[in-house]
């Protein structure tokens, strides 16, 4: 795709930097519930805008962080939920994954019937990580996604470049998506971050079912987290989706986010 190459030189660029200074983590036994919403107009292809909105529970475990999402979504003036599992289990120093997964509950084919991920993420020299996984999505018919990423902190920031790789009709389909983090303190959820790319970002909650539709896209987006008490994490974000969704028929999505965690 015409902006792949773009993408690696920005991340080869910004790679060149000072030593990593990696966030504080938080107590091994910290508790979080929190609220958040999606909201998407488009100019044009859909009259309605799309809403999700996800009611979530996690916890740090000593070898592990769990996470459990309620998702519930309204587009086409039709409703629908889902019932979602997170885990990141530590194996060693320097050795994690996740492992994740979500089952529809009403679906009216607004999520998948089912999805399943998983990531193993190893560091590496100088900093950086390696990530290689595979998304696994159950609609009509199955999608099955290979993710290849690798991230990298430099001084007080994260940069990330993740690729999603599809054969459809025995055709190579590639996504880039590239983040940069930049911390504003050495807490953790203390950020914001910039994020830009091309093609299907499959781990987007809020383009879950529209995975099947989209043909070639751009994206770019900011987001903002604050911890602005010792209980609280407020969180915010902006997203524009330029996107073919049909042949050489473009559309732009626009897309807000706002969410709040309380610890437990």
């Amino acid at each position: 795709m015409k902006y792949s190459k773009l993408l690696l030189i920005i991340f080869s660029i910004a790679s060149l930097g000072s030593s990593a200074q990696t966030p504080v983590e938080e107590n091994q036994t910290a508790q979080k519930i929190g609220i958040q919403y999606s909201f998407i107009h488009f100019d044009k292809r859909f009259n309605d805008p799309w809403h999700l909105a996800t009611a979530s529970y996690s916890r740090n475990l000593k070898s592990a962080y769990l996470g459990l999402n309620l998702n519930y979504a309204n587009r086409f003036q039709q409703n629908a939920s889902e019932i979602e599992l997170e885990t990141y289990p530590k194996f060693k120093k320097g050795l994690y994954a996740y492992v994740g997964g979500a089952m529809k509950l009403n679906s009216n084919q607004l999520f998948p019937d089912y999805r399943l991920g998983i990531s193993i993420y190893k560091s590496l020299p100088n900093k950086f990580e390696l990530e290689t996984g595979l998304r696994h999505l159950q609609f009509n018919d199955i999608t099955n996604v290979w993710v290849l990423g690798f991230g990298k902190y430099v001084g007080n920031s994260y940069l990330n470049l993740r690729s999603y790789w599809t054969n459809n009709e025995s055709r190579l389909n590639e996504s880039f998506i590239f983040t940069a983090k930049f911390y504003l303190s050495d807490d953790r959820h203390d950020y914001w971050s910039f994020n830009a790319g091309t093609g299907i970002a499959f781990d987007d909650r809020t383009q879950i079912n529209n995975t099947i539709y989209q043909l070639n896209s751009f994206r770019a987006g900011l987001d903002y987290s604050k911890n602005i008490n010792p209980k609280t994490i407020v969180k915010a974000g902006f997203q524009w989706i330029n996107e073919e969704y049909l042949n050489d028929t473009f559309g732009n999505q626009f897309g807000f986010n706002a969410g709040i965690q309380l610890k437990l």
